[in-house]
């Protein structure tokens, strides 16, 4: 039997969990050390733009995590194993739960936390350590202060029942310019997805067109949406700061000054969109969206969607070349 909890073990800001999650533990670990933006660059998380055609909550998280994470991770040179199952009353769950039980411990003991999903909301949060005796896991997120604890046998049991772990090992080195092209490769790719698994989400330029009509006819998720614009107006603070960075601390990427501009009047049409629009936490009151704001939000999106298409534009040509 045997219990352990790794101090000082946080989540760093940032309105995508999964970001913040992996951030907090690199960190800590000592594996890598970055910051929330330049980790969400160089992974390509930032490029992510997802929509479900209600825009609700979901549609920030709606991918393929058992490869796209560990994609992620290894586009920064970062090794990490994973557990993701989707529990649909498998035969076989309860040993795949007995599995992360050991998962969990190999990598707590080794000083490293782990990335979890819906500790206490769906949403991705962190594991900092166990207890055999009481059989918990200790965890943390982005809707408490405190410590969640969490029984062995109710991991994997959430509102969107995913067992998901994601544990990391050692870093090997990558040339920078390399991270930099790979990430700018894939949020080409993320832009022009022709589909987005499941249905009724969209990617890239797909999902604007979503957004825009859900905004328009007015079927649509208040707190999604709001939700949805805290999380993208984030994202394109987060790629505008990584492009200032590339172009800093590396050459042959100067068409990226061009579109470090756009992105940043991008930033700025989320940014009122967001103010216009607000998030209020869940089980807060909210005064709903005024018709008057939300037509200035919606031309607020137009308009950076006609800029980010140029951005990518630029962006793509250049990669072609």
């Amino acid at each position: 039997m045997g219990k352990k909890i790794i101090e000082n073990l946080n989540m760093s800001p940032s309105w995508s969990t999964y970001n913040g999650s992996v951030c907090g533990i690199l960190n800590n670990s000592g594996i890598y050390k970055t910051e929330p933006y330049l980790l969400s660059g160089m992974t390509g998380l930032a490029f992510h733009f997802i929509i479900r055609e209600d825009i609700c909550p979901s549609g920030p998280t709606v991918y393929d995590w058992g490869s796209e994470h560990f994609e992620m991770m290894d586009r920064i040179g970062v090794h990490s194993k994973l557990i993701c199952v989707f529990n649909m009353n498998l035969n076989t769950f309860d040993l795949i739960r007995k599995d992360a039980v050991d998962f969990i411990r190999e990598s707590i003991n080794r000083g490293v936390g782990l990335v979890i999903w819906a500790p206490s909301i769906p949403e991705f949060g962190i594991v900092i350590g166990y207890d055999d005796e009481d059989g918990v896991i200790f965890t943390r997120d982005c809707f408490n202060e405190d410590v969640i604890p969490i029984l062995y046998d109710n991991l994997g049991v959430s509102e969107v029942p995913y067992l998901f772990l994601q544990t990391f090992y050692s870093r090997t080195e990558v040339k920078k310019e390399k991270m930099f092209k790979e990430s700018l490769k894939y949020a080409v790719n993320q832009w022009n997805k022709e589909f987005h698994t499941p249905p009724y989400y969209a990617s890239g330029r797909r999902a604007y067109d979503l957004l825009i009509k859900a905004m328009e006819n007015g079927k649509f998720d208040e707190h999604g949406l709001a939700y949805n614009l805290s999380v993208y107006t984030e994202s394109r603070c987060y790629i505008t700061e990584y492009f200032n960075y590339i172009l800093k601390n590396s050459s042959g990427f100067e068409y990226l000054e061009k579109a470090r501009k756009i992105f940043g009047s991008v930033f700025g049409h989320f940014s009122k969109s967001s103010e216009l629009l607000p998030f209020a936490m869940p089980g807060s009151k909210s005064a709903g969206f005024g018709k008057e704001n939300l037509k200035k939000a919606l031309d607020e999106i137009k308009s950076a969607f006609k800029e980010e298409e140029e951005a990518m534009r630029i962006i793509g040509s250049a990669l072609i070349e």
